[in-house]
């Protein structure tokens, strides 16, 4: 997911890039207002329940 945004941040110039451990928090606020949920396992896995790209 964090190599998607990444790829549209540099194609667009709009966006603000960051780095994983940002995208993951930021993401994890963004759970409480879309119908996904984050999932992290171990220290280097974060999943997207029920998120599609």
């Amino acid at each position: 997911m964090h190599t998607q945004y990444w790829q549209f941040s540099i194609a667009t110039g709009n966006a603000t890039r960051v780095n994983v451990t940002k995208f993951t928090k930021l993401m994890k606020e963004l759970s409480g207002s879309f119908p996904f949920e984050v999932d992290i396992r171990g220290k280097n896995e974060v999943y997207y329940l029920g998120l599609g790209i």
